[in-house]
């Protein structure tokens, strides 16, 4: 009668548990349900009623291979029941990439869609992170933030040069319509001069500038202007205002230029970048910041497009991952922490909201979170890799006090 009794306890005991499993699973299987639905109904209306599909779907999440097909075979499903017609390959009416991801906030997917000359980008994000999903509990970084000056005037970039000959300290910083050098002396920057930057047309709605050193001393862009000079005793400047012309800016990994892009004199992001693939060269899309990090042989960029998409780009024009739910301004910092390369993400809204950067790593097309945020009382505004590599610099307009704030952003490995 013991055994029996406790053969009774145990199967009570697991039928329990396994129904609390199930219990815990289910919600997980209505949020992809509904995903998979809200997915389906925003291709459709992307595509048209009896539109046929060429329909590619890659797996960037922990999904295994079952539940991978499980997702896919439901989408295909979805899209049927609406009316649409599945090619089993091009040429269709319309071609669609979607993308299985997730990041810190749940669930990404996201679809590319191409008909003819035409691109669109739909996307869902559901809340709860799937089996698998990161977790920075116990971040494996920390991100440090420290003031570096702030003034009531609008700061577009700034830079900290070598010393001066006497030794001290020096600082850069660029305003819309001068650049301005101070020295740090009796324990505080003092300013020493400022030179104009002249330009013929005015500036585009929120104007946007970089600050840049090389061995001759800094180089300067805002939109359609290009100045240059030397920094020593005194500051020197020489502009050239080319008004409508797009002028290259560079684009740095690790203190050292890994490419260039156009940036357009009447609007605020770059047209495009052009890089090499093997023997084939290929332009990128527009996008308002970069990312780049570098291996001994390539380069691998993550642009943040027009369309609120954060895309990574490895050995093709094709998309290796895509990234929703970040900021428009990105830079990646080669740190020597962790996987070496990490990439600094604002949050997404608008600057009337207060904001913030996390720290990620890219590890197989998925952006991993590695620190916690560091929360600022206003928008970024700017945020560029240092000169050094292995920092950013991030320019914020604090919204309680008016003020325009440069930080400089390190991490800090953990122990």
């Amino acid at each position: 009668m013991g055994a029996a009794r406790r053969a009774g306890r145990f199967f009570r005991a697991t039928f329990f548990l396994v129904l609390l499993l199930i219990s815990s699973l289910a919600p997980r299987a209505q949020d992809r349900d509904k995903t998979v639905q809200e997915l389906a109904q925003k291709i459709y209306a992307a595509t048209g009623p009896h539109t046929s599909i060429a329909l590619e779907v890659r797996n960037l999440s922990p999904l295994g291979t079952a539940e991978f097909a499980r997702v896919r075979g439901a989408l295909e499903g979805e899209l049927r029941s609406r009316g649409a017609r599945l090619a089993a390959a091009p040429p269709a009416d319309a071609e669609v990439r979607v993308t299985l991801a997730e990041n810190v906030q749940g669930y990404l997917w996201v679809a590319e869609i191409h008909r003819g000359d035409a691109q669109q980008v739909v996307m869902v994000v559901a809340p709860g992170a799937m089996p698998g999903a990161p977790s920075i509990s116990s971040p494996a970084l920390t991100l440090h933030k420290e003031l570096v000056w702030q003034q009531p005037q609008p700061i577009l970039d700034f830079v900290l040069p070598p010393l001066a000959p006497d030794g001290m300290p020096l600082l850069l910083v660029m305003e819309p319509e001068r650049i301005a050098m101070y020295r740090f002396t009796e324990s505080r920057w003092r300013f020493q001069q400022a030179e104009s930057v002249p330009h013929q047309n005015p500036w585009p709605r929120d104007v946007r500038g970089r600050l840049g050193l090389d061995r001759e001393g800094y180089n300067a862009g805002l939109p359609g202007v290009s100045c240059e000079g030397v920094v020593h005793r005194e500051l020197t400047t020489e502009c050239r205002d080319g008004s409508e012309a797009e002028d290259e800016w560079p684009l740095d990994a690790g203190g050292e230029e890994r490419g260039s892009a156009p940036f357009t004199a009447t609007r605020n992001y770059f047209t495009g970048l052009v890089t090499t693939y093997g023997r084939t060269e290929e332009k990128l899309p527009p996008f308002f910041s970069a990312a780049v990090m570098k291996s001994r042989e390539v380069t691998h960029w993550i642009l943040t497009g027009l369309d609120g998409v954060a895309r990574l780009y490895e050995d093709s024009a094709t998309p290796a991952a895509v990234y929703s739910g970040w900021g428009s301004e990105i830079a990646a910092v080669g740190s020597g922490c962790g996987a070496a390369w990490q990439v600094l993400v604002t949050r997404a809204g608008d600057w009337t909201q207060p904001d913030s950067v996390a720290t990620y790593e890219i590890d197989g097309g998925q952006a991993v979170a590695v620190s916690q945020p560091v929360e600022f009382a206003g928008p970024i505004v700017s945020l560029w890799p240092a000169t050094d590599g292995k920092t950013a610099n991030a320019v914020v307009h604090d919204l309680k006090s008016g003020q325009y704030e440069a930080y400089s952003l390190s991490i800090i490995c953990s122990h």
